[in-house]
């Protein structure tokens, strides 16, 4: 759940989401009439604030600088401007009054403020959870719900970044506070192209975003903790128009791309800023790594006064390669692209196997959107992942004949390829079926990468060849120790413990249980299961990890017949009710996206009327309160404020609830 909210909810944040101490106003909820923005508003600053002075170190080097662990400390402001820092809060182990006692507390704005900061701080103690990361989402949203339009001055917000620098990477989406905070920085240089801006690196790109003059920048920027092995803790683009008189200006964005590193978005690069539709108009080409076998081409145009990706109904463009996007002989991009999308088959550790179609997407009625599949189907790609998957199931053929299957694989593809590693596993533990253990051994060897120590590869080959070093194991026990060594073991437990079981002579005359434990296959468990219309059969839970139920059924010549089947009624994984209920994604998206605390409210009345008798996570109550809170239902605010904190006391919950409330 976390993860689509944390890529997705702080498109909430703008410029106002973290402090502005010169006002000391109590905001309450229904005080401000414009309605709070769904998409993130990046803000119009334009020129220095405060005081006009240049509060940015002048000599440091280009390029990526060596950043300190506090990066702001030598030219935080000396006076004028207040600081605040979170203060060490200890919440009491649940209410000391009743909750007659207890009313909604009106909020300062320096309150609301240090709370937020408190909730980053509690991120970057080293033992941040997802919750404390839920909590701080929910924290500045409300921040941004009862006070809209702050931070207005430069110091604030830098002191801000201060804090959330200190985070861990990717855990906080730092947009809404950085982008203004670098404008300004820019504003106040008073020209040039390449500069540093309180610990970031800058780069400028002058463009025509809008068709008017002055020119328009794109900015690069990057902050990174060292210079020699630098790790990036922040990276974006920012479009900026620029201003009669000089300096630049933000434009409100309706695009879902967040900065590096922020969920699993792990690189951005530009491929083009140019005319890409021919609107004599300058367009941003960026290509978006985020961990998917394709990378993403977000194409962004300014229009209607913002920024926004010029595909038809938010579709992404996801590409394993771009075949054409030519420029024309004029010089303009020619408005149809075409590309070849992959799409996963198989991943490592299983077999990496991908399939791809060529599409093509072309400017029509002003968006790219798909003007033709120039293949029917996707189709695997000729790999050796590919070669081996639809060979499966491996261990179910011959092993003589598996074992060809891959060496010749891996003779025609080569053993660079992805899933070299899982192929020689794989044929290492066929090797050990044929009886062939030195061969499996050297084949194990081959595969431990040097420097890897707790890979996939490395653990199954030390799994395999310290169950070889033991030579009272059979295969089984080998088979046995990979897949206890590493999920998506390199053998079929399954399938290898079938072909003993076609080997043995077990007889009706004795019971199945004993003959099979005699044998070194230890029996867990163990039913008569009758069914109307075929035979009994006795159904056995092995002791072996990665095996299933087997049922045995008595032959008429005194023999047993072993086949795998489902779990016998009863004995089946119980499918236990949760203690406490867990509310949808929708709960939280419609809250924290579309800003519809009624919305939010009636999810979680029903999941509450669909189940009576659970109680609501603390994360759920919490939201609950919090919503009608912002609804203006001020007394069930306070009822479920004072029920989360005395549920839940000692958890990041029990104490935002505690902060919504206080003594008549």
């Amino acid at each position: 759940m976390q993860t689509r909210l944390m890529r997705r909810v702080m498109m909430l944040m703008s410029i106002s989401i973290i402090i502005s101490l010169a006002l000391m106003l109590s905001v309450p909820i229904g005080a401000q009439d414009s309605p709070f923005a769904t998409n993130t508003p990046q803000g119009a600053s334009g020129g220095a604030e405060s005081s006009g002075q240049n509060n940015f170190a002048t000599n440091t080097p280009d390029g990526i600088p060596y950043v300190s662990p506090v990066p702001f400390a030598t030219n935080t402001p000396q006076g004028g401007v207040p600081t605040i820092a979170p203060t060490a809060t200890v919440t009491p182990a649940g209410p000391q009054e009743n909750l007659f006692n207890y009313a909604l507390r009106t909020w300062l704005e320096a309150d609301l403020i240090e709370l937020a900061l408190t909730r980053i701080a509690d991120l970057s103690d080293g033992d941040a959870t997802n919750d404390d990361i839920l909590a701080l989402q929910l924290t500045l949203y409300e921040l941004e719900r009862r006070v809209p339009n702050a931070p207005r001055n430069f110091q604030q917000r830098q002191q801000v970044i201060e804090a959330m620098l200190q985070a861990p990477a990717g855990s906080i989406d730092m947009r809404g506070i950085v982008r203004p905070f670098i404008v300004d920085g820019i504003n106040q240089q008073g020209g040039g192209s390449s500069f540093n801006v309180g610990g970031f690196t800058i780069t400028l790109d002058a463009a025509n975003f809008d068709g008017q003059t002055p020119r328009d920048a794109l900015a690069h920027i990057t902050y990174a903790t060292s210079e020699e092995n630098p790790t990036i803790l922040y990276e974006d683009y920012v479009v900026m128009l620029g201003q009669e008189g000089g300096g630049y200006r933000l434009v409100d964005n309706n695009y879902d791309l967040f900065a590096v590193p922020f969920d699993g978005v792990i690189d951005i690069s530009v491929r083009d800023i140019a005319d890409v539709n021919r609107d004599s108009l300058d367009e941003i080409a960026l290509i978006v790594r985020d961990g998917d076998v394709n990378d993403r081409l977000v194409i962004l145009g300014y229009r209607n006064e913002e920024i926004t990706e010029l595909t038809l109904n938010s579709q992404q463009i996801r590409f394993g390669q771009i075949l054409s996007w030519n420029y024309d002989a004029e010089g303009v991009r020619d408005p149809v692209l075409n590309v070849v999308t992959q799409r996963a088959e198989s991943l490592h550790p299983d077999w990496r196997c991908l399939s791809q179609q060529p599409f093509q997407w072309e400017y029509d009625r002003n968006f790219y959107r798909v003007s033709s599949e120039l293949n029917a189907r996707f189709v695997d790609q000729d790999t050796l992942g590919c070669a081996l998957y639809n060979a499966e199931p491996l261990f179910a053929l011959a092993p003589n004949d598996a074992i060809g299957i891959i060496e010749n694989a891996l003779i025609d593809y080569g053993f660079d390829q992805p899933s070299s590693s899982r192929a020689l596993m794989t044929l290492a533990m066929l090797y050990a079926l044929e009886g062939r253990l030195e061969d499996a051994r050297n084949t194990a060897q081959s595969v431990i990468p040097a420097d890897e120590p707790e890979s996939w590869a490395a653990r199954q080959a030390d799994a395999m060849i310290n169950a070889l070093a033991n030579q009272s194991n059979t295969a089984l026990d080998i088979c046995e120790a990979l897949v206890n060594a590493s999920p998506n073991a390199a053998c079929d437990m399954n399938m290898v413990l079938g072909r003993y079981l076609d080997l043995l002579d077990l007889r009706t005359s004795e019971p199945i249980e004993d003959q099979l434990n005699q044998v070194r296959l230890p029996v867990l468990d163990s039913v008569l299961v009758s069914e109307v219309g075929r035979a009994d059969r006795t159904a056995v839970l092995f002791n072996l990890a990665g095996t299933e139920w087997w049922g045995f059924v008595e032959n008429r010549d005194g023999t047993y017949s072993a086949e795998q089947i489902d779990p016998p009624a009863g004995f089946a994984a119980a499918n236990l009710p949760q203690p406490q209920l867990s509310l949808p994604q929708a709960a939280f998206d419609t809250l924290l996206i579309e800003n519809r605390p009624q919305g939010a409210l009636e999810i979680v009345n029903n999941v509450e009327r669909e189940n009576p008798d659970l109680p609501l996570r603390p994360d759920a109550l919490y939201l609950s309160a919090l919503a009608n809170d912002l609804t203006g239902n001020r007394e069930t605010a306070r009822q479920l404020y004072y029920e989360t904190w005395e549920r839940y006391p000692d958890s990041v919950w029990g104490s935002l609830a505690a902060a919504h409330l206080e003594l008549r």
